[in-house]
């Protein structure tokens, strides 16, 4: 009691006397900083006595720091767990209060700030306020607020294709620029293997990845790429889709048809003037249909012909739609472009004449010449220039021929016995001018038969002893060989030297019987000769089949198992071996001839030909195949064509008919399957993969029906379901707010624009018979401008999305005119009344209060005419 205290601190010495009670305070009175202090106490008693105490203090006037995240996150405003983790960072050991929608939780930070609070009630989908208050150790507090979105969903990856391509998913090119639909924001990582690209999807759902070059590697075939779309939210989604590259230039080859090739064959003269060229186009990797998606164009006499047609065999020909002169040599040029757009071009000649001669078809003794013959006493004929006088000089005579008065066409039959050999001829024509034309011809006699031997290539004893028949034998040079055998006919050509050879499939024979064999050859001329012959294939039976192929109705085997089980029956004890995608595998038959090899390699995504071989002894025997491995389903899409237009939404169609036909591509032979409003249709797909499905009635009125589309492939594969909405809209568009402007001095620039259905083609007709279009915006909102200031009137036809159209005659005003409101122009069909005698029909629309009127008038139901005056 009544002790003296002192107290140093900061440097200063601060005293008081303690009371009655030994209680006392010190104020402080210099002001402190931020941060922490040593201070020091000394207590003197009345007598003498003293005491001494020591400790700190901190002072801290600022509060406290606040940081947020979720799920340790940068980003702290998004995220795709329900209940996510909040995590942050603030003063050591404060309180810390979060209030996130509907709860609130509690927590302290540990000794280096640090502090987490799982939650336990799941965020409602989309925006969630949350706010975060922190209470310190000295009382001082901080609140921050914001909120965090709550995203579990993400748009599916469409529209996957080649932007610039013939077709979606093939290219001539190893560096295309691919296109597809996402979601806006989300980051989209194009990968191969360990080569990967990342790009941002804009908000217009759109993208576009022009692949860099090494991306893809050249050379490849085929490219399996993948697509991974992750939001802002973490939510993706990943597809992996298949590209055929085809690169190799089309063989593309021409000549003239055999019916304008009126000389010797092969001489490129002709006297047709307006002869047909033919061709054919051809690659090796290019399927029949590829081939029949060729065009060919041809430039002759300075003028082009393009969009050639092409079958699916890669035969094409054209017909020159004008004359050409007689007597002159016309280059031509053939460009052909194969599917995806690689080009070839091949160049000749043709020349023209009206004068031709050639051996008559009755003489034409052979198959596959038409200058050889086996008559002695052949006869020829061709044709001249109409009223001309022919002359024919021939085995050292000459004689006169007449020519016909109508055709121009002449027949000459030879009167002495010609022998065997080449026999030339020349014609001699002086037309009515006095010009003097001549055309000099051949042909062949060859009466004798050719020799023929016919045998089969390694046979002993009449037999082999493996499936690998190949008929060989020697014959006339260049003769035709025909060999019939099992009841099929196959057919070869000798060599220059007469040899001639033909390997059969073995798929063709049977193995362990006598097989019988006929062989033919026949010359230019036509004379035969005929062998025959037997032989006796002495080797092992075998069967191969595929344990779980999914294509048992289809000629193909397909399957999406890529480790296919082969299993077969052959002689007992025999070795088994199989080839496929350059690896071996073997086995051993057991003692009931059974076999049975599984892959130990996965075989990616293709088609592969493989053989499998079984030998015994001196015996063998084996069958060569292709199987398809097919592990991914490609989705389906509707094609945007007939009754749709896509243009503007995409997976979005609009159509103005109740019931459209919907048409699409998949893969080939796969079920199509389509639910529409809750009502499912199935489909099959045709071999190249075009499907065709009828819908449901459509929900009237501009309104959405929803469908979805997936296929199953003939591996048994079912595919991503593809969504959109169809919109059934048959109500025409209407024309408002029309306005008209002149913009120069002499009336030439005229503006017009107005208001229809939104995103319309407004199509504009002037007087000058010239068309100007364009196209509404998402408001229906339009504009066009032309230089006409003589028109009295303008005609506009506007057609929406779904193929409604109306059309609308404006009356140019004497002034400008500022904004115009046309009433609805009401149309009188009489398109169905049957009258032969039908009178005259009119009908008028008041005039409303903006001088706009419109009228009807129709004269024996042929005649309409819409006319809105301003």
């Amino acid at each position: 009691m009544n002790s003296k205290i002192s107290l140093f601190v900061a440097g200063e010495e601060y005293t008081a006397t303690a009371d009655s009670e030994g209680k006392w305070s010190i104020p402080v009175s210099n002001e402190l900083e931020d941060g922490e202090y040593n201070y020091y106490i000394t207590a003197t008693a009345p007598d003498g006595r003293t005491g001494n105490y020591s400790d700190y203090f901190i002072i801290d006037t600022k509060d406290p720091d606040i940081s947020f995240t979720l799920n340790g996150e940068l980003r702290n405003d998004i995220t795709n767990v329900t209940m996510p983790l909040l995590t942050g960072l603030t003063e050591a050991k404060s309180t810390v209060s979060i209030i996130i929608g509907d709860s609130e939780y509690y927590t302290t930070s540990n000794s280096v700030g640090e502090w987490s609070i799982q939650t336990t009630r799941a965020l409602q989908e989309g925006i969630n306020n949350y706010t975060v208050t922190v209470i310190d150790q000295a009382g001082n507090n901080s609140i921050t607020q914001g909120t965090v979105t709550l995203d579990t969903t993400i748009l599916p990856l469409t529209g996957i294709k080649f932007s610039h391509s013939a077709d979606d998913r093939n290219s001539n090119t190893y560096t295309p620029t691919i296109e597809g639909w996402g979601e806006p924001g989300a980051m989209l990582t194009i990968s191969i293997g360990s080569r990967s690209r990342t790009l941002t999807i804009p908000e217009s759902r759109k993208w576009f990845f022009a692949v860099p070059p090494g991306f893809i590697q050249k050379g490849r075939t085929t490219q399996y790429i993948s697509f991974k779309e992750t939001d802002p939210a973490g939510n993706s989604n990943q597809k992996n889709i298949k590209f055929n590259f085809f690169t190799d230039k089309p063989d593309v080859s021409a000549d003239l048809s055999p019916d304008s090739d009126t000389g010797i064959h092969g001489d490129k003269i002709t006297n047709n003037l307006s002869p047909t060229l033919t061709g054919k186009i051809s690659s090796a990797r290019l399927s029949p249909d590829m081939i029949g998606r060729s065009k060919i164009s041809l430039t002759i006499d300075g003028v082009t012909y393009s969009n050639i047609s092409v079958d699916k065999n890669g035969n094409w020909s054209f017909k020159l739609p004008v004359e050409l002169s007689p007597g002159y040599i016309y280059h031509y040029t053939v460009n052909a472009s194969d599917f995806v757009g690689n080009t070839n071009s091949y160049t000749s000649f043709i020349k023209t004449s009206p004068l031709s001669g050639s051996l008559d078809i009755d003489s034409i003794t052979g198959q596959n010449s038409i200058i050889e013959t086996s008559n002695k006493l052949p006869t020829l004929s061709g044709t001249a220039t109409i009223g001309s006088e022919l002359v024919i000089n021939i085995n050292n005579t000459s004689q006169k021929v007449s020519v016909d008065s109508s055709t121009g066409a002449w027949t000459y039959k030879v009167t002495e016995s010609l022998g065997d050999g080449k026999h030339t001829f020349t014609l001699v024509e002086k037309n009515k001018n006095g010009k003097i034309n001549t055309f000099n011809g051949y042909f062949i006699v060859d009466t004798r038969a050719p020799e023929l031997t016919a045998s089969i290539s390694g046979i002993k004893d009449g037999k082999i002893h493996d499936p690998n028949v190949v008929f060989i034998g020697k014959t006339e040079p260049r003769a035709l060989v025909t060999i019939s055998v099992l009841g099929g006919t196959y057919q070869t050509k000798a060599d220059n030297k007469g040899d001639w050879s033909y390997p059969l499939n073995n798929k063709e024979l049977s193995v362990n019987q006598t097989i019988n064999y006929s062989v033919i050859a026949s010359n230019a001329a036509g004379n035969r000769s005929k062998a025959s012959g037997s032989f006796y294939i002495d080797t092992i039976n075998l069967t191969v089949g595929i344990d779980d192929q999914n294509s048992s109705k289809d000629k193909d085997v397909v399957t999406n198992n890529n480790k296919p089980i082969f299993s077969g029956v052959t002689e007992n004890d025999s070795n088994v071996s199989l080839k496929i995608n350059n690896d071996m595998y073997s086995t051993k038959a057991d003692q009931y001839g059974h076999w049975r090899i599984e892959l130990q390699k996965e075989l990616p995504d293709d088609t592969y030909t493989y053989t499998v071989t079984v030998n015994k002894g001196d015996k063998m025997n084996y069958i060569s195949d292709k199987i398809t491995i097919d592990t991914v389903a490609l989705p389906t899409h509707i094609n945007p064509v007939n009754d749709f237009d896509s243009h503007i939404h995409h997976d979005s169609y609009y159509t103005n008919t109740n019931q459209p036909t919907l048409t699409g591509i998949s893969e080939p032979h796969a079920k199509i399957i389509l639910n529409i409003n809750n009502n499912t249709s199935e489909t099959m797909a045709d071999e190249n993969g075009n499907w065709e499905l009828k819908t449901v009635s459509l929900k009237e009125g501009n309104t959405e029906n929803n469908y979805s589309i997936k296929i199953i492939d003939r591996a048994g594969n079912i595919s991503e379901e593809v969504t959109g909405q169809i919109i059934f809209d048959n109500t025409p568009p209407e024309l408002n707010n029309v306005s008209i402007h002149h913009q120069d001095s002499d009336n030439q620039l005229v503006t017009l624009s107005g208001k229809t259905k939104s995103n319309s083609m407004i199509v504009l007709s002037c007087d000058d018979n010239n068309d100007y279009s364009t196209r509404a915006n998402n408001e229906g909102e339009w504009m066009l401008k032309t230089y006409n200031r003589k028109d009295e009137s303008y005609n506009i036809k506007v057609i929406d999305q779904a193929g409604n159209e109306s059309e609308w005659v404006i009356k140019t005003p004497a002034s400008d005119t500022t904004t115009i409101v046309p009433e609805k122009v009401e149309i009188i069909d009489t398109h169905n009344i049957q009258n032969d005698s039908m009178n005259i029909i009119a009908a008028e629309i008041p005039p409303s209060e903006n001088g706009v009127h419109s009228q009807y008038s129709a004269d024996v139901g042929i005649e309409h005419h819409n006319e809105l005056s301003l």
